[in-house]
């Protein structure tokens, strides 16, 4: 069965959990989730050129400069040609083939190589209606094909890529009826792994705060429509927490109960299966000293205070040191707080 939409998008932070969380939904037979397309980011760096080369006099099908000055602004008001049909199964898939050759090894081996081998451009083009030229029909053509690259299955269809966070009013201009899973890490851990990747304190806060910016947290509509997971309660309680996303996305109470827990994919194998432990979760700030931990949270308790009580937090910051230590630890985050 081809998808004619898209019925839900897990987003968060780098390095908050949204890959596994993606993965471990797909194990349920009524849900179809597909990790790392990047959709909605191509269409997002689409959006962009589009409007440099309005801006520069360029003629692409007619547009006008209000049609694409943003990304709703171009998801709202631009018609979809055949051409920009076209042309975004291209920036899609060329992008997709750039990132492929990275070492992001669940992105590397499992999903860009493997959607990139079985995309149909004839079978995409086919999906274009003259009827409807809208990009969430584009977009959905577009997602099909992903779909259809690894054989996936079921009827609740839903896409992981952590920017999704920074694409909300987007993504329900497009699908109104979508429904949002946003993954929290603590800012002093979830910052702490991104250190491991960026090596600049300033470049990891900043991707960690992005997606907190730009959720539209004073938008009820929005709030209601999205599940907020705490990647430490996915740790210390996975059935728990994966039995309220099922209910959340409508899965039967059978449906629910019933995961396919022997999924052999090489992210659920490779990937999930490491992630999911203390040991890894704490792995990163083991690196960082107490007054390092404290500083993280101080410039980041706006967020953390939301998600996380106070024991919650102390703990992160004492993890593996000495009494001494801890007590002054805690210490130093209370004045923080103060």
């Amino acid at each position: 069965m081809s998808p004619e939409r898209i019925d839900f998008f897990i987003a968060g932070s780098e390095r908050s959990g949204t890959t596994v969380t993606c993965a471990m939904l797909d194990q349920y037979p009524d849900v179809c989730a597909m990790q790392g397309t990047t959709i909605l980011t191509r269409l997002a760096n689409f959006q962009e050129l589009m409007r440099h080369v309005v801006a520069a006099g360029g003629d692409v099908d007619g547009m006008k400069p209000d049609e694409c000055e943003t990304l709703v602004d171009f998801v709202t008001k631009s018609r979809v040609t055949p051409f920009l049909h076209k042309s975004i199964f291209h920036a899609c898939y060329y992008e997709n083939m750039v990132n492929s050759a990275r070492t992001d090894v669940t992105k590397d081996l499992f999903a860009h190589k493997q959607y990139l081998e079985n995309f149909q451009f004839d079978r995409y083009m086919a999906r274009y209606d003259p009827e409807n030229p809208t990009w969430a029909n584009s977009i959905t053509a577009l997602y099909a094909e992903f779909v259809h690259s690894v054989g996936a299955g079921g009827h609740i269809y839903g896409e992981q890529t952590p920017d999704n966070a920074m694409r909300i009013d987007a993504i329900l201009k497009m699908y109104p009826a979508a429904k949002i899973i946003f993954m929290v890490r603590h800012p002093i851990t979830g910052i702490a792994s991104l250190l491991e990747r960026y090596g600049d304190v300033s470049r990891a806060i900043n991707q960690y705060r992005k997606p907190f910016t730009l959720y539209p947290f004073e938008d009820a509509d929005v709030v209601n429509r999205t599940l907020f997971v705490k990647f430490e309660d996915l740790i210390s309680n996975r059935a728990g927490v994966l039995a309220s996303m099922a209910e959340f996305l409508g899965l039967s109470p059978d449906a629910a109960a019933k995961p396919d827990t022997s999924h052999e994919s090489a992210v659920f194998q490779k990937y999930i299966g490491k992630s999911l432990t203390a040991e890894r979760y704490f792995r990163s700030v083991l690196k960082h000293p107490a007054e390092e931990r404290a500083a993280l949270y101080h410039k980041n308790l706006d967020i953390a205070d939301i998600f996380y009580t106070p024991e919650e937090t102390m703990g992160i910051i004492a993890h593996g040191l000495d009494r001494e230590t801890a007590t002054a630890a805690a210490e130093a985050a209370e004045a923080a707080a103060a």
